[in-house]
């Protein structure tokens, strides 16, 4: 929150907030279309991610909030007053009002700190692994287990006790 409190333009705000409500990465919430989005089902689709697998995602009400009260100004939801679509400067964004709050970021990391909390968050919250991995856009396990690992042993096997079995008879 006091990153966001020093983040004076209110459609960078909003893809902070985004981020840090559905964990999307830069690039996914950068590219977000208006056609890719369904407000009265509450989804989107993050096409062509990192992973290579594009998806359609649930959203929470809130994200649902933030998109809407995003201006159709093109083709991408959060743009410039001109339509074009936000490129690099998000990073800067974030370091520099992260800076100015007084909070350390980990290096390289200004945004993806947005992710990595959220994953957290959803973990702590009593998310399975599954629905993480999916709502998160991971191809396998291997950062939603990192993220388990990070909640502490207890947590940790309550949800490797909720993995689908892998060898049933």
């Amino acid at each position: 929150q006091a990153i966001m409190d020093e983040i004076g333009h209110p459609v960078k705000k909003d893809m902070v907030l985004f981020a840090c409500l559905a964990g999307w990465r830069i690039s996914e919430i950068r590219r977000l279309k208006w056609q890719d989005v369904d407000l009265d089902k509450g989804t989107a689709w993050i096409m062509d991610p990192k992973n290579s697998q594009s998806v359609e995602i649930e959203l929470s009400d809130e994200v649902v909030k933030v998109i809407s009260r995003q201006r159709r100004r093109g083709d991408f939801v959060f743009c410039f007053k001109n339509g074009n679509q936000f490129k690099t400067n998000i990073r800067d964004v974030v370091k520099n009002a992260a800076k100015r709050a007084g909070v350390t970021l980990p290096p390289r990391k200004a945004w993806h700190i947005f992710r990595r909390t959220w994953a957290s968050m959803m973990l702590q919250n009593g998310c399975d692994i599954e629905t993480l991995r999916v709502l998160g856009n991971w191809k396998d396990y291997s950062m939603p287990m990192w993220y388990a690992d990070a909640a502490g042993r207890k947590r940790k096997k309550q949800i490797l006790n909720k993995l689908p079995e892998m060898f049933k008879d």
